[in-house]
This record gives structure tokens, C-alpha cells and sequence, in this order.
């Protein structure tokens, strides 16, 4: 069986660069069973992880994600160009779920980037509006098809996962 998942292209603020443009997006759930929080997430061709951004972070792992020491956490690594700049992470396995077109939940296991928020403190500012990615990782999994009119973003299983 072939599974085909549905994106939505919604604007995207990419801060003082650039205007803001329409882009793809895919609703994830991470957790151990597809029931956890909804994160919309950037269908992103050019990053190689798929990385929880601070806000999203923050909701799925509540107050211990701003106890996490970046600095000498398992698993760190630097991710390039993540907003305006370069940022630390730490890599965590974690469950994906994704919702096909019948509407039928499936999961696919993967090291997650987590991203240190900058400043630490919440709010509208710094890379906390970054939004979540979707990487490599997980698109290699299926062929992409996007359209920007009209807009629609569709991810089709090429290979089982």
C-alpha cells in the first residue's frame, strides 16, 4: 500500500531577509503514540535533520527543555543556518507520526535535532519563531510534490518505512 500525506502551504516570516512567502507545511505529532501535540512543521529540502524548533520544543517536552545544557549534552551537534545563523542542538530519537489521505496514523522512527532556544527565555523574539523542520531524513522516505498554484504539498511513500 502506497501512502500519500497532505501538506497546506501557509506564509512564512523569514524575519528581516526577506518578505514573508507561501510555503510548505506537514501537521507531525511526536510521541509514543499518535495522540501527542500537533506541530506544523516546514517541509525543508535543504536541511539535513528534521529539527524541533524552540517553541515546538517547548511545547513537547514542557519545562525540562529549558533545562537542557546544550553545551555538554549527549548527542550535540551545530546546525547550520537554522533562521539567520547557526545554532546547537542535541540529537534525540523520537517517533514521528503522520496522518495519510484515508486517514490513517503511521509513525516513522528518527533522530530529532532539538534546537537551543536563543535568548532562553519564551516569547516572540530570537529563533523562538523559527518553526520545526522537516528534513532529509524523513523526506527521503517519499517523493514531494509541491504546487504553488494552486498551493498544495503532498508526500507519497517511495520506500516503506
Amino acid at each position: 500500500m502506497t501512502r500519500r500525506v497532505e501538506g497546506h502551504f501557509q506564509e512564512h516570516d523569514r524575519g528581516n531577509i526577506a518578505p514573508p512567502s507561501l510555503a510548505p507545511y506537514l501537521v507531525v505529532r511526536f510521541g509514543p503514540e499518535p495522540s501527542g501535540p500537533a506541530i506544523e512543521a516546514l517541509i525543508d529540502t535543504g536541511a539535513d535533520w528534521t529539527a524541533l524548533g524552540p517553541r515546538d520544543a517547548l511545547t513537547l517536552l514542557g519545562r525540562s527543555y529549558l533545562e537542557i545544557d546544550f553545551e555538554v549534552a549527549p548527542g550535540r551537534i551545530v546546525i547550520a543556518g537554522f533562521g539567520q545563523g547557526d545554532t546547537d542542538a542535541v540529537i534525540s530519537p523520537m517517533e514521528l507520526w503522520l496522518r495519510d489521505a484515508e486517514g490513517e496514523d503511521f509513525s516513522v522512527s528518527l533522530q530529532v535535532a532539538i534546537c537551543e532556544p536563543s535568548p532562553r527565555t519564551p516569547g516572540p523574539h530570537g529563533n523562538w519563531l523559527i518553526p520545526s523542520l522537516l528534513g532529509r531524513d524523513l523526506l527521503e522516505w517519499f517523493d514531494r510534490t509541491l504546487s504553488y498554484n494552486p498551493p498544495s504539498a503532498t508526500l507519497t511513500e517511495s520506500a516503506p518505512v
